[in-house]
């Protein structure tokens, strides 16, 4: 009987954990949304971008952006970061963030950040404003 009731409340732990389907695919039309933004730019060839909230990844959003040969990918870094900052996309704490040029992978700008820290928070809402959601 003690090993039901174990099973059972871990069941009920581990479905409240994350996303439910219908969040999860809500959050792939806003990725998709983004990503599709990022490709229109002339700089950049690919881009990809993945949302979870799970056990392996809770709240955090996965960048990689593959720009044209010679392209700066400070600026498109930049651009995902305010995508990202700028979503409805919540809960929303780690970000990831990969850019680099289609035929120099040494040309990049890779950032990690959390939108957790109070201090990346201050400097992201005093350039971009508040997150539209909390």
């Amino acid at each position: 009987m003690r090993r039901l009731i174990v099973v059972l409340v871990l069941a009920v732990f581990l479905a409240a954990c994350g996303d439910s389907p219908g969040e999860q695919q809500h959050n792939d039309v806003i990725t998709d949304a983004m990503s599709s933004a990022l490709t229109a730019r002339d700089d950049v060839v690919d881009a990809e971008i993945v949302y979870q909230n799970n056990l392996d990844a809770s709240a955090s959003a996965a960048v990689k952006v593959t720009v044209a040969e010679g392209a700066d990918p400070r600026p498109v870094a930049d651009e995902v970061v305010r995508l990202l900052w700028t979503s409805t996309l919540t809960p929303l704490n780690g970000v990831s963030v990969s850019v680099w040029d289609v035929t120099d992978n040494k040309r990049s700008d890779v950032r990690i950040m959390s939108f957790k820290d109070a201090a990346t928070r201050s400097d992201l809402e005093a350039e971009l404003g508040p997150r539209p959601v909390t």
